[in-house]
């Protein structure tokens, strides 16, 4: 399939879709069993991370610090919140909550159903790496040479 722009994230598949975004802005969902496109949907920002899938909603994180979560089966908007620092990790998810971080170091918990933050920590400086939810907490790997953990 091509997608007229690079793509430097990996795909996400589930219910019968596998979605890929580019670099352009475009999140694409494509049905598994032949190939063809069921939906597009352009952020007109550049995606570089993997989006995440959570249950029927896909979150993309843009480039800017832009946020986008779709119905995963239609491929519409649901909401979209605007951070003030940039995003190259991939965001995680647990229960109703999304976590995003930034690349000023910024670590945001935001509703999945509504995008609005509920709450922020600080690392000491920038994240490039995907968080990881486990044991009870949210672990970040930050450049200032620390793992920090937040729960």
């Amino acid at each position: 399939m091509d997608l007229d722009a690079a793509a430097w994230s990996s795909p996400v598949i589930g219910d019968g879709l596998v979605f890929v975004c580019d670099y352009e802005g475009n999140a694409v969902g494509i049905l598994c069993a032949s190939g063809r496109v069921s939906w597009r949907f352009s952020t007109d920002k550049p995606v570089m991370t993997c989006p995440l899938l959570a249950a029927d909603t896909l979150v993309l994180a843009g480039e800017e610090g832009d946020l986008f979560a779709l119905d995963a089966r239609i491929g519409v908007l649901l909401w979209h919140e605007a951070l003030d620092e940039g995003i190259l990790a991939a965001p995680v998810a647990a229960g109703d909550n999304l976590y995003v971080a930034g690349l000023e170091g910024g670590i945001y918990r935001l509703d999945k159903d509504t995008g609005r933050i509920a709450s922020t920590a600080d690392c000491k400086g920038p994240i490039y790496s995907t968080p990881t939810l486990g044991e009870g907490a949210l672990y970040v790997g930050c450049d200032d040479g620390v793992l920090y953990a937040f729960g």
